[in-house]
């Protein structure tokens, strides 16, 4: 029988043979784990080749979802696939939102184990109890778009995780997304799914139901976190106009309101102009969309409704690309639907081709280096025809298809001081633009790479003191004593509060909880740990989970370890480093209360409080025996 919250089978498929097989969910592996993210670690760990490349038939896919998916818990639709990701050469989580963890687990599976390649195309289909492998060879060649309709059309109720042509070409810039909303598997795990033949999985709606061991106090719990969501300012904004808007504000736009509901500082009389023809226009074909379970709505479809691309629909949500370029709405969504249906990760794309201008204005590279294609930032056209290019790996497609190490490999020792990249991915945050919070920071130390999901704390914002880090430290269950060393005489140690930052949104990744913030704000220890217990019955203390939130990062570190990472690749890039020129200031790194300045030796400084703060090596930037013994991971 299975442990209340969780569906209690494991799903395994082998490309190779066709065959397909099922197992028990270890219950020992549930209480070391959780679930989701932490539970896919420890089944590739035990069932990933040692260093098997991302292309190979013995690199796993594995799909996880935690206990609070398939339930009524708000914000728990999270999906997870776990495997090596081919940009920065990583093993990597990946997760998105949309209703694929709830259709799995309706089926009666938490997690699914894909291996081996097919010898052609299949899609694989999830169904009651089992699954099925489907020809694919008219799906092939197929967008992201239209692979979702057609199996959607197929296959009635079901959640699709589709490739486009870009994962079919093993574009290591690859990304996919769930429904055509959740984005998953930035560093190309569509890239992975093709070198295995595999166009898609799809889970149909099962009848597998999710057993609650507390039902009233399950209840009591939930319907408070609803009641003080609905009640939030900042859920007027998120529901009538998404995040898009405040994307546009950030990239120097216009106007936008601050996620407390309150009007942002007035931007200039052009500006404020622009944004304002550019919001009507926005909210004229929008419609916001949501995970099941949750009342926030953060995704949209967005629609063209005049102008050329009259009729172009868009879906996700941060639609922000096009307001870099300086485009106008029209374009703006056709933009984003390209990225979105060939399947290209805006942010590295976005990197690569601003890059590629730069060196060009410098005179560092010329066309002909280009094999003549436009390298533009300001011009749309450009960005569409590259797309197209990097898609099908054709011309200097073929350059960007292999992500930023293959540009740096590609522009010699001249420009490749310029490329921006941590462990292959382009930074999300730049704290020249901002500061040096843990949001930055954590890029650095993220086994993946730059990225955005695991520094969530108050630096997100300016102006918190220290009596909210304090506060923030007691609601992620981060001991007194941590406290102390992190928060001492009015100042902050980056490197120390970013441990309890990473475990914090690895608990969450565990549970399949949303990480978003306007999610994560009404979520602390005491809440989740009574909520957990109330749904499994297992009565785990704050500290169990938090333990096991930290073994899953520790095992996940240890991995990437035994690919060949260190502390060598925590470094920032050289660019952070450069000023950036905005008018006529020279922007620089400055700690949060920008008090100082913050150079390479300083990060250093950060990162040896944060390896001391894990118990890992300074030297390898591993966990050190000790840390193992503590964490029951001595063995692995």
């Amino acid at each position: 029988m299975s442990i209340p919250g969780y569906a209690g089978k494991i799903l395994y498929l082998d490309l190779t043979s066709g065959k397909v097989g099922t197992g028990e969910t270890p219950p020992e592996m549930i209480r070391s784990f959780i679930g989701g993210s932490g539970l896919n670690t420890r089944l590739y760990r035990d069932l990933a080749a040692p260093g098997a490349d991302p292309f190979s038939p013995d690199n796993p896919v594995i799909i996880g979802a935690g206990p609070f998916a398939g339930t009524v818990v708000p914000g728990g639709a999270k999906v997870f696939i776990s495997t090596r990701l081919p940009a920065g050469g990583a093993f990597a989580r990946g997760s998105g939102g949309g209703a694929f963890a709830l259709m799995m687990k309706s089926c009666g599976f938490d997690h699914v184990v894909i291996t081996g390649k097919s010898p052609a195309p299949v899609y694989v289909k999830i169904v009651q109890g089992s699954a099925v492998l489907c020809d694919a060879s008219d799906l092939w060649g197929l967008d992201i778009y239209e692979t979702v309709d057609r199996l959607k059309a197929r296959h009635g109720p079901c959640s699709v995780i589709p490739i486009g042509v870009s994962g079919e070409n093993l574009v290591k810039i690859s990304i996919t997304s769930i429904d055509k909303l959740g984005t998953i598997g930035r560093g190309g795990l569509p890239a992975v799914m093709g070198a295995k033949n595999l166009k898609a999985v799809v889970a149909c709606l099962g009848n597998t139901g999710i057993e609650v061991a507390r039902h009233a106090d399950f209840a009591g719990i939930v319907n408070g976190l609803l009641e003080r969501m609905k009640a939030w300012p900042g859920r007027k904004m998120v529901l009538d106009s998404g995040m898009s808007l405040q994307f546009v504000e950030w990239w120097g736009a216009g106007r936008a309101l601050t996620m407390n509901g309150t009007e942002a500082a007035a931007p200039s009389p052009e500006k404020a102009a622009a944004f304002e023809r550019f919001a009507r226009s926005y909210m004229a074909g929008r419609k916001p969309l949501g995970c099941p379970g949750c009342p926030m709505a953060d995704k949209e479809m967005v629609a063209v409704t005049e102008g050329t691309y009259t009729g172009t629909i868009c879906y996700g949500n941060n639609i922000q690309t096009p307001a870099a370029t300086g485009a106008d709405f029209g374009k703006w969504v056709k933009l984003t639907e390209m990225l979105n249906r060939e399947g290209l990760d805006w942010f590295d794309f976005q990197n690569m081709v601003s890059l590629c201008h730069f060196l060009v204005l410098r005179g560092v590279l010329t066309y002909r280096d280009l094999a003549g294609a436009a390298v533009d930032e300001n011009n749309v056209d450009s960005y569409l025809e590259l797309i197209k290019l990097t898609a099908a790996r054709r011309g200097f497609g073929e350059v960007l298809a292999e992500g930023l190490l293959g540009l740096e490999k590609r522009l010699g020792p001249e420009a490749k001081k310029y490329v921006n990249h941590i462990k292959g991915h382009s930074p999300v945050f730049d704290p020249r633009t901002n500061y040096m919070g843990t949001m930055e920071f954590t890029q650095l130390t993220n086994p993946r790479g730059g990225h955005v999901a695991f520094g969530g704390s108050p630096t997100y914002t300016r102006g918190k003191t220290m009596e909210d880090f304090e506060k923030h430290g007691r609601r992620m269950g981060m001991p007194e004593e941590a406290r102390s060393r992190a928060f001492r005489g009015g100042s902050l140690s980056l490197g120390r509060l970013s441990r309890y930052s990473e475990d914090w949104c690895s608990l969450f990744d565990c549970l399949s909880l949303c990480n978003r913030a306007f999610v994560n704000r009404f979520y602390g220890i005491d809440t989740i740990t009574t909520l957990y217990n109330a749904l499994t019955g297992l009565d785990r203390t704050a500290a169990e989970l938090m333990q096991a939130a930290e073994r899953s990062w520790n095992l996940w570190r240890m991995i990437n370890g035994r690919i060949g990472f260190s502390r060598k690749d925590d470094r920032p890039p050289e660019m952070w480093f450069f000023p950036a020129r905005a008018g006529d200031r020279d922007l620089v790194i400055t700690d949060y209360f920008g008090r100082e300045e913050i150079t390479p030796a300083r990060v250093d400084q950060f990162l040896d409080e944060y390896y001391d703060e894990r118990g890992w090596d300074p030297n390898t930037g591993m966990p050190v025996e000790e840390k193992k013994k503590q964490l029951g991971l001595e063995e692995i």
